[in-house]
């Protein structure tokens, strides 16, 4: 990739990186801010509906690992892409989960494809700026 030198070209870059980052955070807390409502029409408990946030904490730690093995063999565009898909199905699935544990599995998965976004957008940064 060659660097962008243009004041144009790197304020888009800087505007589709801040685009990118805000969407795959609001995917991320979106869960934590509903809980609450969840408990009132599911009828389960606070308690087990909040593992889901800290099983998404855990995949996602677990995840920055991969994403760093991963950012050194493959494209960082084609892993921002996948943890995007994967991110967007698992909130799309949500709303169907009928218990904790299914949200707990789905919610997981969405931490893990969460972390492959944050790590390839700064490599993407340092390829792509000066």
């Amino acid at each position: 990739m060659n660097k962008l030198t243009s004041r144009k070209d790197v304020n888009r870059l800087a505007l589709l990186f801040s685009m990118i980052y805000m969407v795959s955070y609001l995917t991320r807390i979106n869960y934590g801010a509903i809980v609450s409502e969840i408990e009132l029409s599911t009828s389960i408990p606070k308690d087990l509906l909040s593992l889901s946030i800290m099983g998404s904490s855990i995949t996602y730690g677990i995840g920055q690992v991969f994403s760093g093995v991963f950012g050194d063999k493959f494209s960082p565009k084609k892993i921002i892409t996948c943890g995007f898909l994967i991110t967007t199905v698992m909130n799309l699935l949500m709303p169907i989960c009928q218990n904790h544990i299914q949200m707990i599995v789905v919610w997981g998965i969405n931490g893990f494809a969460q972390a492959f976004m944050w790590p390839p957008l700064v490599k993407m940064m340092t390829l792509l700026l000066s």
